[in-house]
């Protein structure tokens, strides 16, 4: 039996190896700053974020390190 390890910051599952490349680009990973961890970032239309602090997002796109960037204290 292989033993199984699971990313820190959603439900993806592999080998110590994949989980661990798997974090570095985790959209959900909250060192990554981005609008899916951010609490100005609101989802609009499923795939598109739309800031309330006026940060211009592409449509379709999300910003990572972004500036304005603050926890959305669900890491808890």
């Amino acid at each position: 039996m292989k033993q199984l390890f699971r990313c820190d910051y959603c439900d993806y599952t592999g080998t110590a190896e994949e989980v661990a490349t798997h974090e570095e680009t985790c959209i959900h990973n909250y060192t990554k700053k981005s609008c899916w961890t951010c609490k100005h970032a609101c989802k609009h239309q499923l795939v598109n974020f739309k800031c309330q602090v006026g940060q211009e997002i592409p449509e379709g796109k999300y910003i990572q390190y972004c500036k304005e960037y603050e926890n959305d204290g669900k890491d808890a």
